[in-house]
């Protein structure tokens, strides 16, 4: 019996004897961690794409502008137009999507609008006006959209 508790004895402090040393390089791994420098990315970007509807005085849609009509200031200093698009030059919408080979609607190389509703990062008070100013939006435009468009609401619900 001796013999047996002499055994667990040893047994027991056999076990405990490695949890310091595990303990200082668990704790020297996280002070490691958090000397590592932070990653951090830098995004440059010279392209600049602003969709522009011209109106004439009496609120009437001015259509097939050229690039040569455009005149665009960063700042009071004239700007280069490096590529300019005109919205006749986009496919037409069809009527309906096609099915990809997983059942989502594909719209093929049409344009798609898309609507992001950020109640996640934006002030509270913000979200209000941003809501109204969908609605307003909303409303102003036709019953059938010209353009597939899609609204996604970004919270914390699920």
């Amino acid at each position: 019996m001796r013999a047996s508790k002499c055994l667990l004895s040893f047994s027991l402090f056999v076990a405990v004897l490695p949890l310091p040393a595990l303990a200082q390089t668990v704790s020297h791994s996280a002070a490691e961690a958090s000397r590592a420098p932070t990653p951090v990315i830098k995004v440059k970007s010279n392209l600049v794409i602003p969709d522009v509807v011209a109106t004439d005085k009496n609120d009437h849609v001015v259509r097939d502008l050229k690039k040569e009509d455009f005149t665009v200031f960063e700042n009071g200093v004239k700007q280069t137009i490096g590529t300019f698009e005109s919205p006749a030059a986009q496919p037409p919408v069809p009527a309906a999507p096609t099915l990809d080979r997983n059942g989502h609607p594909n719209w093929g190389e049409s344009p798609i609008t898309i609507i992001v509703l950020d109640q996640l990062n934006t002030p509270l008070e913000e979200i209000a006006i941003a809501r109204e100013q969908l609605f307003k939006y909303l409303q102003a435009q036709p019953a059938q959209l010209a353009e597939p468009t899609s609204l996604i609401v970004v919270n914390d619900r699920f």
